[in-house]
C-alpha cells in the first residue's frame, strides 16, 4: 500500500538498496490487484506427490504454490515426493509459511529442482518459520534473483541436504536466515552475489 502527498511516495514495504538515478532510472508501478487472493490459508494438511522411481521427473513438481497471493498462510502442511518445491511463493507477499515440512524429494538432484521451501520470482516480505526439509538440493532458498526480497528463514531444521540454503541466480538482497540447524551436512548457508556462476 502507498499513498501520495504532492510529489512525495509513502510506501509500507522495506526497500533494501538505494535508488541512485546516477546509476538507473527508478519507477514505481500501481499494481493491479485484479485476481489476487488475499487472507487465504492452508492448515493441517499432508499431500504425497505420486512417483514412479527415486529418479523419475515426470511427476509433479511443487506441492504448494502461492501465486499472486497476499496475506495468506500455509501452516501445519507435509509435504512428500516433489521434485522442484515443497512449498513456494511466486509474485506474493506478506506470506507465512509455519510449521510445515518439505521432506524426501524424488528426481534429479540437480539445477532447477529439490528447492525445499522456495520464496521464487516477486516474492516479498515472506516468513519461513518452524519447518523441516531433508535431502534438498537448496533447502531454504530466495531463488526470484533480484525480484525478491525481505525473505525470513528461521528457526527451522535440515537435515542431509546436498548444497546450500542461499540467495540464488545473481544478485539477492533482504534476506535473514535466524537459527537453523543442519545436520549431516558439510555446507549450510552461503551469501554471495551469485552473477559471475551465470555469466
Amino acid at each position: 500500500m502507498a499513498s501520495t502527498t504532492g510529489n512525495r511516495i509513502a510506501v509500507d514495504a522495506p526497500i533494501f538498496n538505494h535508488f541512485d538515478k546516477s546509476l538507473s532510472q527508478s519507477f514505481i508501478y500501481k499494481y493491479n490487484r485484479a485476481g489476487l487472493v488475499t487472507e487465504a490459508g492452508i492448515e493441517d494438511l499432508r499431500i504425497e506427490i505420486a512417483y514412479d522411481s527415486n529418479s523419475d521427473d515426470a511427476h509433479a513438481e511443487d506441492g504448494v504454490v502461492f501465486n499472486k497471493a497476499e496475506n495468506s498462510w500455509a501452516k501445519n502442511v507435509a509435504v512428500l515426493y516433489f521434485n522442484k518445491a515443497g512449498i513456494k511463493t511466486t509474485n506474493s507477499t506478506l506470506i507465512t509459511v509455519i510449521n510445515c515440512q518439505a521432506l524426501r524429494p524424488r528426481g534429479t538432484n540437480d539445477g532447477g529442482y529439490r528447492y525445499n521451501f522456495d520464496a521464487d520470482d516477486a516474492s516479498n516480505n515472506i516468513l519461513f518459520t518452524g519447518c523441516s526439509t531433508n535431502y534438498g538440493r537448496h533447502d531454504y532458498v530466495a531463488n526470484g534473483a533480484a525480484s525478491a526480497s525481505g525473505i525470513v528463514f528461521t528457526n527451522s531444521t535440515s537435515d542431509q541436504t546436498n548444497d546450500t540454503s542461499e540467495g540464488h541466480r545473481k544478485w539477492s538482497q533482504g534476506l535473514l536466515y535466524d537459527k537453523l540447524t543442519y545436520t549431516n551436512v558439510g555446507s549450510a548457508t552461503r551469501y554471495t552475489n551469485a552473477k559471475s556462476r551465470y555469466l
